[in-house]
């Protein structure tokens, strides 16, 4: 439940005006100080760099590159009602593939 409350609170956010991209607001109405939880990079991962959300938000990227370079890990939820063959080839490549686009990612978030 917590974790659930924190990611409706404190889902980052575009602030147009501030050209910024930070947490929603704050969690208590009428208190103009934002209550971010301690351990909040751990729900979330850590904040990337202004140019990957400007990707994002341009649709040029993928939200689950940035989000699997900053968890750690890639999170792909649906799974398959049969597996075949054919299937666990196409996650071969497609881990393949995903690995490359992480690196090219990697690469210019470093430099």
């Amino acid at each position: 439940y917590c974790i659930c409350k924190v990611l409706v609170q404190s889902s980052p956010v575009l602030h147009v005006l501030e050209n910024a991209v930070r947490p929603l607001g704050p969690s208590v109405p009428g208190n103009p100080t934002l209550q971010v939880p301690h351990d909040f990079s751990q729900i979330m991962g850590e904040q990337l760099p202004k140019s990957l959300y400007y990707l994002m938000l341009n649709g040029i990227i993928s939200y689950k590159l940035p989000q699997a370079l900053a968890k750690g890990e890639w999170m792909d939820k649906s799974q398959p009602l049969v597996d075949t063959k054919e299937f666990r080839d196409l996650v071969t490549d497609l881990a393949d593939y995903r690995e490359r686009a992480l690196g090219l990612i990697a690469r210019h978030m470093h430099a």
